[in-house]
């Protein structure tokens, strides 16, 4: 099968199980999102909202998290359009949400813990370097457990699913959605990951923000 068809619903089964069995004791989680196509939609992040795997595991180097320095400028921000196979999509990037709080000015902060997602020929280079861990069709790597910080760019598109959105498959969603729906998802101890594309700096800027899904 194709990095780009995701996996089948019997191999989402199969690392279901394992997690079960493994107890996701490393942190590292294999999933898919179940989207319904590409979608375009109007989505912000600064607006306001009334209320609202089994992997393989792999060890982590720890690394200390530092107060770094925010970019200087925000990029604009990405067209509101859905991004089906986020996987197979050059500048996104698979991340563990940690934490998300309105500031002072109104803005959108977020904490996450950086992951690594491998496919086709990298997911196997990597398994050959873990015989310890039976080979699947992806493998998700926590390289470092630094946590870094990020702002949504106002007008950023931000699209939910079942742990904070509670739809499936993802929806458009505003900024008070995503604040409100993490915190019911954190208060329930929910973990939650999400798909950014931001500007690789410390402290820096997040343009795309869309739940991942977790069968």
């Amino acid at each position: 099968m194709s990095a780009s068809n995701g996996p089948s619903r019997r191999t989402i089964a199969a690392w279901i199980i394992g997690a079960l069995v493994a107890g996701l004791g490393t942190g590292v989680v294999l999933g898919i999102l179940r989207p319904s196509g590409t979608q375009t939609v109007a989505a912000s992040a600064d607006a306001t909202s009334e209320g609202a795997t089994p992997t393989p595991s792999v060890t982590a180097s720890a690394s200390a998290s530092r107060s770094p320095s925010r970019s200087a400028s925000a990029p604009a921000p990405q067209p509101a359009v859905f991004v089906a196979t986020p996987w197979d999509t050059k500048g996104l990037e698979l991340s563990n949400l940690k934490t998300v709080r309105r500031t002072d000015t109104g803005a959108i902060e977020i904490t996450v813990d950086r992951l690594t997602f491998h496919t086709g020929k990298k997911a196997a280079d990597y398994f050959a370097k873990h015989p310890e861990l039976e080979p699947a069709e992806f493998a998700i790597e926590n390289q470092n457990r630094r946590i870094y910080t990020f702002t949504l760019v106002p007008g950023t598109p931000i699209f939910l699913g079942p742990m904070i959105g509670q739809t499936d498959p993802p929806r458009a969603a505003d900024a008070g959605q995503l604040v409100d729906g993490f915190a019911r998802a954190s208060a329930a101890g929910t973990e939650v990951f999400v798909w950014l594309r931001h500007d690789n700096k410390d402290k820096g800027w997040v343009s795309y923000l869309a739940e991942q899904y977790f069968p």
